[in-house]
């Protein structure tokens, strides 16, 4: 006689479960570990354990800590994805917005920075790098300007 080497489908699910656990705390191992290398400057190692964050779960704080990574290796395009993906992904910061700002400023695209940076001051109107970039752009007293 045969046994039965059915699984039931309580534990089916009970294992998908366990498995989406597993990943998720390892995307925060990833992330985590990302975030330290790029704290402590390592840039270029910093990349690897984001990009395996992503891979594990599409989070819009894994994609504004690539964001600033690319933001400080000079890779202004690629940080400017990250950027519009952790926006995206509904962060809505001040800092977000600014260095969405910097990158397009860093790219040239003036217009676009400005209007950046004026969203971070209407997330926060006392956000000084802000400020420092409208003025940078705009020049003069024009940084407490609101769209």
């Amino acid at each position: 006689m045969r046994k039965n080497t059915a699984v039931p489908i309580a534990c089916v699910t009970a294992l998908g479960l366990l498995a989406g656990a597993a990943d998720a705390s390892e995307a925060s191992s990833c992330h985590n570990r990302g975030v330290l290398l790029a704290a402590r400057g390592a840039y270029e190692e910093a990349l690897a354990p984001l990009r395996r964050a992503l891979e594990l779960e599409d989070a819009a704080d894994t994609h504004e800590a690539l964001g600033l990574t690319f933001l400080n290796l000079g890779s202004n395009q690629a940080a400017l994805a990250e950027y519009e993906l952790a926006l995206a992904g509904g962060r809505k910061s001040a800092a977000t917005r600014f260095n969405r700002g910097l990158a397009l400023e860093r790219l040239g695209r003036r217009s676009e920075a400005a209007e950046a940076y004026r969203d971070a001051l209407a997330a926060d109107a006392s956000f000084a790098p802000a400020q420092a970039g409208l003025r940078r752009i705009d020049g003069g007293g024009r940084a407490s300007r609101r769209p």
